[in-house]
């Protein structure tokens, strides 16, 4: 084999293990960021309702628990807010399942659009976090607040 052309397989296969290591690495931070905007939501939503952190998932059916952890899951999934996750994973770090979470954001999404407290609540959450609950033709969603505004 010729020199040159060894050089340049040992080249080429350096720069396919380091375009592998960054795309790991990349996706490794990606993860690591979402979980911890899960757990900044979790923080803000359990500070809200005046609940323990620790006790917010644990299986309870107290109301006030429960509503805190619906409209966690309905930021996590509606609009500018939502976690880039799978549903799935969401339910596993709540300790719930999914159809536990789906039924949490269905019910949020129809309290916010006929029950005025719920939609100022969870609006101040929102807030908190960044965001503004907006809404788009026949839904609410989130966007995220303008440094202007």
């Amino acid at each position: 084999m010729d020199k040159e052309l060894l050089e340049k397989l040992v080249d080429d296969f350096r720069q396919e293990i380091i375009k592998t290591w960054n795309a790991q690495t990349n996706l490794a931070v990606a993860n690591r960021n979402v979980e911890v905007r899960f757990n900044n939501y979790t923080e803000v939503v359990a500070n809200y309702y005046c609940i323990d952190r620790s006790k917010l998932f644990e299986q309870n059916r107290l109301a006030d628990y429960v509503t805190a952890r619906q409209v966690l899951y309905w930021i996590c999934r509606t609009g500018e807010s939502a976690v880039p996750i799978s549903l799935s994973k969401l339910a596993e770090w709540s300790s719930q399942n999914h159809a536990t979470l789906i039924h949490g954001i269905k019910k949020i999404s129809a309290s916010i659009e006929y029950d005025k407290p719920t939609r100022n609540e969870v609006s101040a959450i929102a807030e908190i976090l960044g965001y503004k609950v907006i809404k788009i033709g026949a839904n609410y969603t989130t966007r995220k607040i303008a440094d202007d505004e």
